[in-house]
């Protein structure tokens, strides 16, 4: 009798373990927080973003005021899309000076098939290489001016 109860508080500790482990196991991410200073970035050089990260950030004024907005590109997605072309979809956001979005995000989507450079807001974006989660790319151009909120 001692004998089964020692094995059904065995099993139930480690059960009870694995369901922990298992619950911290889901509660970690890749992707990087958002924090309230964007990160800006410099053009030129290759780099490499994965799903979810930033892949180019930086801040001008907005016309006839000294009021400053940060530009953020974000990689979304890289898949096929109708035919044999391969799209890449990034998402465009303009951030006023405390991190709030001014107006509401947009999703870019870029057909491979239309060139290997991604225009967006005065930016430019050349796609050296991708993969299914991440792409290499160099910044040609940071953006302009903002015309209007």
């Amino acid at each position: 009798m001692t004998a089964n109860r020692s094995r059904r508080f065995i099993r139930h500790a480690a059960m009870t373990g694995f369901c922990a482990l298992a619950f911290t196991a889901c509660q970690q991410t890749t992707a990087p927080l958002r924090v309230t200073e964007p990160t800006v970035y410099e053009t030129g050089g290759e780099r490499v973003a994965r799903l979810g990260e930033i892949m180019h950030s930086n801040r001008t004024k907005v016309n006839g005021s000294n009021d400053l907005v940060t530009h953020e590109i974000e990689l979304a997605g890289i898949h096929a899309g109708y035919g044999a072309a391969t799209v890449v979809n990034m998402i465009y956001r303009k951030m006023d000076a405390t991190g709030k979005n001014i107006t509401r995000p947009k999703v870019i989507s870029h057909k491979l098939s239309d060139g290997k450079v991604v225009n967006i807001g005065g930016a430019a974006i050349e796609i050296i290489d991708l993969k299914i989660d991440y792409i290499r790319f160099a910044v040609t151009r940071d953006f302009n001016q903002v015309l209007n909120r």
